[in-house]
This record gives C-alpha cells, sequence and structure tokens, in this order.
C-alpha cells in the first residue's frame, strides 16, 4: 500500500501546480472512492475535517510553506510506490476532478455528508482532529452526483498499461491519468 505522500507525488506529478487546498480535497477523493471501488484505503493515514473541508496533516504540513501558491513538484514521497490498481484508482479520481479548482472541490466536500457529519456545527475552528470514517466516505461518494452517473469501469482499463505503470514506467503512468 502506498503511503499518502506517495499519493500526494502522484497527483502533483498527473495534475501539475496544484495549491494546498486542491492537493488536499484530491487526496480526499482518492481515498474515498478507493475505498468505494476496491473496499480498502489508497493510504493509512486519516483525512481529518477542517474547516475548509477534508484534510490530511501530514501533507498539510509538508506543504504549508507554500502558503496559498501552487507547487509543481512533490517535496516528499514517490509516485511510483503506488500499484496498478491504485493507479487506476487515482486515474478515475483524477479524470473526474483534477480539473477542478481547489476552491470547487472544497465546495464540493462542504456538501458531502461524511464531511459534514464529522465537522459538525463547530464555528471559529480551523482545524479539527476528528477523523472522517472510510466507510463513511465510500458511501457519501457513491450518493453524490459523480457516483451516480458513473459510467465506466475500472476494469475497462487496459491491463498491460495499468502493469506497466505499476512497475514505475512513467509514459503509461502519465498515459493512465489521462485516460478519459
Amino acid at each position: 500500500m502506498a503511503t499518502v505522500r506517495d499519493t500526494a507525488a502522484a497527483i502533483i506529478i498527473a495534475v501539475g501546480p496544484v495549491d494546498q487546498w486542491k492537493l488536499q480535497k484530491l487526496l480526499y477523493y482518492a481515498q474515498a472512492w478507493s475505498q468505494a471501488w476496491r473496499d480498502e484505503p489508497l493510504f493509512q493515514e486519516p483525512v481529518e475535517a477542517w474547516r475548509w473541508g477534508p484534510v490530511v496533516e501530514v501533507v498539510y504540513q509538508d506543504y504549508k510553506a507554500f502558503g496559498k501558491e501552487p507547487f509543481a513538484e512533490p517535496v516528499s514521497g514517490n509516485r511510483k510506490a503506488l500499484t496498478g490498481d491504485e493507479c487506476a484508482t487515482l486515474s478515475g479520481v483524477l479524470n473526474r476532478y483534477g480539473k477542478l479548482s481547489g476552491k470547487d472541490l472544497a465546495a464540493l466536500t462542504h456538501e458531502d455528508e461524511a464531511w459534514q457529519e464529522a465537522w459538525g456545527r463547530r464555528q471559529g475552528l480551523f482545524r479539527g482532529r476528528r477523523p472522517i470514517g472510510l466507510p463513511k466516505m465510500a458511501r457519501s461518494v457513491r450518493r453524490s452526483p459523480f457516483g451516480q452517473n458513473r459510467q465506466e469501469s475500472l476494469v475497462d482499463l487496459d491491463e498491460t498499461l495499468v502493469a506497466k505503470a505499476a512497475e514505475g514506467d512513467g509514459a503509461a503512468l502519465h498515459e493512465l491519468f489521462r485516460r478519459p
């Protein structure tokens, strides 16, 4: 299993310059959809409910020096640590959400029932230490408009391409992430 830092590195390389908001929300959706599609998490680190949406604290700490500015290179992690199934999951997520801005993704996560339940009615706080449960995350994304309209399946992906990406083939990984 990849770490959250490995997953963040893969997102940054696949999507290009991202800001903290966008990275955090893409990590949330990657984790939620991995649980929904594969019935297992993409990484072990907890996703917490913070004021502006879901956050993985270790990644927040890694990139907080950038403030609100976008960054194009990972500061930690190894994208090649993702397995073929993990790459396929991330590809599906990035095809769905990767073109949205951090602000748009934050708005989407605020509509998410798993985040709403974990955040509760707290006012004025920026950080929450309450993890968002994996089963709730999976259920929430399945009920989302993206989940209800999902036509394609992860099994429809080119198995050779997935295998090459899992072996660290950068061109295969790039092609996998570009697929609609």
